[in-house]
């Protein structure tokens, strides 16, 4: 590979940063989960939530959306896995709560961190929307929003309508 002068590479960077489109460019929908919380023994949590996760290792069930709360776990999984997640969690005497027909919006934005205060707007324009969101995660191009699938494509063209600029 070519070595290039420091001139070179500013200019390369900076032409980068001008191709790179600011806000949202793109909101989607992704449905077919279900949300699961199981609450932990809290007087250990970190010990019950490693045998938790060793025990839906060990069945071979795939987690999304792992968060950890100050009572348990929470975490989403495919739909389809339902009916085979419930009668693990109650055989192995967990309490839990499950919630189907979940779906994430996602709402993308090349480094979205970088933007002051687009974060906030994404999510204060879905607390606008009245739908209820059962979680909320974030990564450097996108904020993923759980919701009921009912509401998932209400929220979606309102986020499309709202933080899509069309045209320079």
């Amino acid at each position: 590979m070519p070595r290039r002068r420091r001139g070179e590479l500013s200019e390369l960077i900076h032409r980068k940063e001008l191709d790179t489109h600011r806000g949202v460019s793109h909101v989607g929908a992704r449905g077919g989960f279900a949300q699961v919380h199981v609450a932990l023994d809290r007087s250990d949590i970190s010990r019950a939530r490693l045998d938790f996760l060793q025990e839906i290792a060990d069945a071979g069930i795939s987690l999304r959306f792992v968060k950890l709360t100050p009572a348990g776990i929470s975490f989403l999984i495919d739909q389809s896995d339902e009916t085979s997640v419930r009668e693990l969690l109650g055989a192995l005497g967990f309490e839990f709560e499950m919630l189907g027909h979940r779906s994430l919006v996602i709402t993308y934005a090349p480094n979205m961190r970088d933007e002051p205060g687009l974060i906030a707007k994404i999510i204060r324009t879905t607390i606008e929307s009245g739908v209820e969101v059962g979680q909320v995660g974030d990564m450097h191009d996108r904020v993923l929003l759980m919701v009921a699938s009912d509401e998932a494509d209400k929220l979606r063209l309102l986020l499309e309508s709202r933080l899509i600029e069309v045209g320079p």
